[in-house]
């Protein structure tokens, strides 16, 4: 088996969203990626006020590539969109290379 992928999002959400509006709709997000083909785990940060990240794990970038394309269809994906600040969302597929422990 090869390294995973890392999926890291930074996003905020746009000015008054709640934190439980995220929360709800990161978990029907999760749901989707849950059911997706190559997804190891998801996990969600939050480094401020209203800035999020997003590091979901794959076990290929061509996996990682072919869920997202598949998202855009998704009504909670949808949903998330709304909630987000989109020029301020950057993403990144980062190849693991060593796991220290």
């Amino acid at each position: 088996m090869s390294n995973p992928v890392i999926e890291l999002v930074s996003v905020k959400t746009k000015p008054g969203v709640a934190d439980a509006d995220m929360l709800r709709v990161s978990d029907s997000v999760m749901e989707f990626l849950g059911q997706s083909t190559g997804f190891i785990r998801r996990e969600l940060f939050k480094t401020g006020e209203s800035q999020w990240l997003d590091l979901v794990y794959w076990n290929s970038r061509e996996e990682a590539e072919a869920a997202m394309a598949q998202s855009m269809n998704q009504p909670c994906v949808l949903e998330m969109m709304q909630l987000l600040d989109e020029s301020s969302m950057t993403m990144q597929h980062l190849d693991q290379v060593r796991v220290y422990n």
